[in-house]
């Protein structure tokens, strides 16, 4: 019995290949089954039917893409037909682009379109025929009232005068952008003296130099230079009839905008029931009130829709009084009336040339010394000091 049990235990403990095949039960144990994966096949499934799907996509994109080529090509073809045996619509194409570009350029020549009396002058047409009035603004320039003036008188196709004190002219940026804006954009600059002194306390020498100083202040900014005067306070003497070689311009309606400085006032003054503004007029204004460019954008429009051309002095002078004006001569007004027989202009429609004015002034158009200097004379300093 011993040596049966020390056979069928092996030293050291070792189990036998029975024992390890059947374990300490006795029972033997089944090897374990080693199967493949089932997610690795259903990836490889997937994988084919996304490649399917794209090339499928793709094959359908290279169908539509032919069909969008062909579906062209027959649009070109059937345009290339119809245009082979309808021509002229091609024609009719080429005609009117013609028409519209001829027809953009037309306005470029308005005196072909509209013949009439009409004469391009300061960058407009006037018409010597109708009534005109010259808006005058002394002692400037002042920016703030006189853009606004020139602001007003351009959306009228209207110009005026600025009697411009040569020593203000470039005392700032603003005041010579002012300057060289009225040479540019067709208003007139013109001499009002370089320092507003009266010529009646200096002497023919001091009045020539002080005329050429003021002359060339102007032109040094703007490049024009003035070919009209007007007289600090009006009073006219013998040196300044003797040395001023230039026209010297009154005016025939005064608005005393310097005195009131009210924007009411100024229009009453001007458009007044028992003020008759008429063909040929002057009217005196200052450019130093914000008050005084109010009312020139009502006296502007007002006089516009009553029929009247507003025009630069020189302008007038051309027109009505056919440039037969004298250096040295003081003109308050240029009605038709004024003129000589053999230049007499036929009037306008309505009106009547032989009308006399209602007016102080004599109707050669000349203020008399008498009356200046009286007036003058008779208003206090403050008011001399304004014209």
């Amino acid at each position: 019995m011993a040596q049966n049990s020390g056979r069928n235990r092996p030293s050291g403990g070792r189990r036998t290949t029975r024992q390890a095949a059947y374990g300490r039960t006795g029972r033997r144990s089944s090897p374990r089954r080693t199967t493949a994966p089932r997610s690795s096949s259903s990836a490889r499934r997937r994988k084919k039917r996304r490649k399917q799907g794209t090339q499928l996509l793709l094959a359908y994109l290279l169908r539509a893409a032919s069909i969008l080529l062909i579906l062209l090509l027959l649009w070109f073809v059937v345009k290339g037909i119809a245009g082979i045996f309808h021509p002229k619509d091609a024609e009719t194409e080429t005609v009117t682009e013609e028409t519209e570009t001829v027809t953009e350029t037309e306005p470029e020549t308005p005196e072909e379109t509209e013949p009439d009396n009409r004469i391009f002058s300061n960058g407009r047409y006037i018409d010597p025929s109708r009534p005109m009035v010259a808006l005058t603004y002394d002692d400037g320039p002042e920016p703030k009232v006189g853009n606004v003036i020139m602001d007003s008188l351009l959306e009228v196709d209207g110009r005026c005068t600025f009697f411009m004190v040569g020593n203000t002219v470039a005392r700032s940026e603003e005041s010579k952008a002012e300057v060289k804006r009225m040479a540019e954009e067709g208003f007139e600059v013109a001499n009002h003296s370089y320092a507003h002194k009266y010529y009646n306390k200096l002497s023919s020498q001091e009045v020539i130099d002080d005329v050429l100083k003021c002359n060339q202040a102007i032109k040094d900014v703007c490049g024009v230079e003035p070919t009209v005067f007007r007289l600090p306070g009006g009073i006219m003497t013998d040196a300044v009839r003797n040395s001023v070689k230039m026209p010297i311009i009154s005016w025939s309606i005064d608005t005393l905008d310097w005195k009131t400085r009210e924007a009411a006032a100024t229009i009453n003054a001007v458009l007044g029931e028992d003020v008759h503004v008429q063909d040929g007029d002057i009217i005196l204004m200052h450019e130093l009130y914000v008050s005084t460019g109010e009312a020139s954008k009502v006296i502007i429009q007002t006089l516009t829709n009553l029929g009247f051309q507003l025009v630069t002095v020189s302008e007038l002078i051309q027109y009505r009084s056919g440039g037969l004006i004298e250096p040295g001569k003081q003109y308050g007004h240029f009605y038709l009336s004024d003129l000589p027989p053999e230049m007499l202009q036929a009037p306008a429609e309505g009106e009547s040339a032989e009308s006399t004015p209602e007016e102080t002034f004599p109707t050669d158009g000349a203020v008399p010394e008498s009356t200046e200097e009286s007036s003058a004379e008779s208003l206090p300093a403050e008011s001399t000091a304004s014209l």
